[in-house]
């Protein structure tokens, strides 16, 4: 009840609070009132214009393109807003969901209640949840469903869960270019630590022929396929056009300027660090958040090397998404058995809100 009481609260002054912030979504707006909202199902040249006629290194094509469809059949931004708002529970209630996938036993009570406070209150969710431009809004949700169907598939094995996971990682890149490592990291290091034996129920490259190999990582391999049809992608409507114009990537000059990290990417950093020499000391076996987190760390560097790193930033929103997963698996695994074998429930509840609330 806590946890809905607090999302609630939050979808309301989203609702209340949710702003056009820049101007260009004003030019996309008048695309909509075209024909008097009589010809709602048409495409808004204005919405296309901006990410596909583009000539300066700039490809997420599919970016606003869910306020494209949004306003085929409301004009009304505050249903935007809920829209949003669903996203948004969507994908705190998958990051949480993964953490007890992941966590095999049963994991405590509060573990919804800590990340959706955890993942509210930052920045980077006001800057994407509050307004409208921002594509790393649409960018996590994929990224959540995308991780959640994945621990499901390295959990049981169905191949649904597979299908699904390959189908959200295809649309990832597509939002955001630099996201490409986001869908094909996470596939490609269990590939990696699976052939050396560091993952259960997945087989070293050299205990069977090659056929057999490739089929037990046919899933990865086809993930890891998907940036081979990126990079087509972006050299056809992307690079060849912009070095044919002769123009410099719309943002160049940002490239390496800033790299400020908040407390929830150092806890990031440290648990990846952390999970690196258990795995390289056999004390442990790899899982889906590993190649999740390098995943976040090789996104996060290549924000770094072209626009710039700040913690605080709108861009950081799918690597302080992964940092909310590993915060709350560092309180399942280490501090939740302690608190519960020397306190009651209801004090180990009190102990994961404060431990919330002071982070």
């Amino acid at each position: 009840p806590l946890t809905s009481i607090v999302l609630s609260a939050y979808v309301v002054i989203m609702v209340q609070e949710s702003s056009w912030f820049f101007k260009e979504i004003l030019t996309w707006y008048d695309d909509i009132y075209t024909d008097h909202l009589l010809n709602n199902f048409s495409l808004r040249q204005s919405l296309i214009s901006e990410t596909m006629r583009r000539n300066d290194f700039r490809f997420f094509p599919l970016s606003h393109q869910d306020l494209h469809a949004l306003s085929w059949f409301t004009p009304y931004t505050k249903i935007w807003s809920l829209v949003s708002a669903i996203e948004l529970i969507i994908t705190i209630i998958l990051g949480c969901k993964s953490v007890q996938i992941i966590k095999k036993s049963k994991s405590s009570d509060s573990i919804f209640l800590m990340g959706s406070l955890l993942f509210l209150f930052t920045s980077a969710t006001a800057y994407n949840y509050f307004q409208f431009i921002y594509s790393e809004r649409f960018l996590t949700l994929l990224l959540a469903v995308y991780i959640y169907q994945y621990c499901l598939y390295q959990n049981s094995g169905e191949p649904k869960n597979g299908r699904i996971a390959i189908l959200f990682a295809l649309f990832i890149p597509f939002f955001k270019d630099s996201a490409i490592l986001l869908a094909v990291v996470p596939a490609l290091t269990t590939v990696a630590l699976g052939s050396v034996g560091k993952i259960n129920h997945y087989p070293r490259w050299n205990s069977l022929k090659l056929s057999d190999w490739a089929r037990a990582y046919a899933l990865e391999l086809a993930i890891c396929s998907l940036a081979v049809f990126f990079l087509a992608s972006f050299m056809m409507l992307s690079a060849i056009p912009s070095l044919f114009a002769g123009v410099q990537r719309y943002d160049a000059h940002l490239g390496f300027s800033a790299l400020n990290l908040d407390i929830r990417l150092l806890f990031l950093i440290g648990f990846s660090v952390t999970r690196l020499w258990l795995l390289t000391r056999s004390r442990t076996k790899a899982n889906a958040l590993d190649g999740l987190n390098l995943a976040a760390l090789c996104y996060g560097f290549s924000l770094y090397a072209l626009v710039g790193l700040e913690g605080k930033s709108y861009m950081t929103l799918p690597i302080q998404f992964v940092a909310v997963i590993d915060i709350l698996m560092i309180w399942e695994i280490l501090a939740a058995p302690w608190v519960r074998s020397h306190l009651g429930a209801r004090q180990t509840k009190a102990a994961a809100l404060g431990t919330t609330l002071l982070l």
